[in-house]
């Protein structure tokens, strides 16, 4: 037996149906606002461009990388002699003469020239002159100032001493050589277990000013909103540097300049950041 359809009913179906309208037509206006906006306020803030940049940490950071690449071609000079680091992937679209790999290897460090075989060249725009063998923390003193560019893409998550490392790979460049660096700051575990930390552009501004570099660009790379990105990425150069960097007017490191006791902006070449 069907039941009877009260007026009562009939009213909270209409006023169900009608909510339902009015809530379609706020979220299909709040797109197009969304759609409609500039391209940078879009990318920095728009609910479409956070889901993606999220989805993009979720996946892992090479859209960042090559990003970072790109910035970074812009103003490295080409035919450099280059270390990348671990996985050679970038160094061609970098323009480098010679490339070497850096695989971790905790033995006794020692260099392999090319072979023939396929696995030198699979899946990627070139081949590795040779591959080095080596901890990180013993580059430095195995290559001394030997390359005009280090690449190191996302590898500094899995040490177990960064700044250690970190200065291995600055003693092992060449006078005005360059540094091309991506660190995750938010991204998913990888690597697991070896997977340790994560790093704001703002520690790598420490790592190039214990170390004296000049810093040409650095930031976050895919922005989720205001403070948080996926990777960090810096471009820095060794001294003697071929122009000043801009960081010593960049408010940004202000006040981290203030507490570290680093004075931004000094004339002295031993602080020209």
């Amino acid at each position: 037996m069907r039941k009877k359809t009260t007026t009562g009913m009939r009213i909270r179906r209409r006023a169900c149906f009608l909510v339902t309208f009015v809530g379609l037509v706020l979220l299909g206006m709040l797109l197009l606002t969304l759609t409609q906006m500039p391209k940078a306020e879009f990318n920095r803030h728009g609910f479409r461009a956070a889901s993606t940049n999220l989805l993009s940490a979720i996946q892992g950071g090479r859209k960042e990388v090559e990003e970072a690449v790109a910035q970074g071609k812009a103003i490295v000079p080409s035919g450099l002699s280059c270390l990348e680091w671990s996985y050679a992937m970038y160094a061609w679209e970098l323009n480098c003469d010679s490339v070497t790999e850096l695989v971790y290897d905790d033995g006794e460090p020692h260099e392999v020239m090319r072979t023939d075989s396929d696995d030198w060249c699979r899946k990627r725009a070139g081949c590795p002159d040779s591959r080095l063998m080596i901890d990180a923390e013993k580059l430095g003193d195995f290559r001394p100032e030997e390359y005009g560019l280090i690449i190191s893409t996302n590898v500094f998550e899995h040490l177990n001493h960064p700044e250690d490392s970190f200065n291995a790979m600055v003693r092992s460049m060449a006078p005005s050589g360059w540094l091309l660096m991506t660190v995750p700051f938010f991204e998913k575990n990888h690597g697991s277990p070896w997977d340790f930390q994560r790093f704001t552009y703002h520690r790598l501004w420490v790592f190039a000013r214990d170390s004296n570099l000049c810093i040409h660009q650095i930031d976050g790379l895919n922005y989720i909103n205001n403070d948080v990105y996926t990777v960090s990425y810096m471009l820095a150069q060794k001294q003697p540097c071929t122009e000043p960097g801009h960081i010593a007017s960049d408010p940004r490191f202000t006040k981290l300049a203030a507490r570290t006791g680093y004075a931004l902006g000094s004339s002295d070449t031993k602080n020209n950041i």
